[in-house]
């Protein structure tokens, strides 16, 4: 399974996601928050809303 960089949906900070080819969920791993599975759609909203991420972590 390739891992890429990619942002962490939860703080920003760098991060790696896994790219899996089934299911409706990505696997991230990140320094700060670790690892964690989204679903794909929560991801589209998540990034999409304002202050999420500061919401996210506070």
């Amino acid at each position: 399974m390739a891992k890429l960089s990619a942002p962490c949906p939860i703080c920003r900070k760098a991060a790696k996601q896994s790219q899996l080819t089934a299911g409706d969920y990505l696997e991230f791993d990140c320094s700060d928050c670790g690892y964690f599975q989204i679903s794909r759609a929560f991801q589209q909203v998540a990034s999409k809303t304002a202050g999420f991420h500061e919401a996210a972590i506070t």
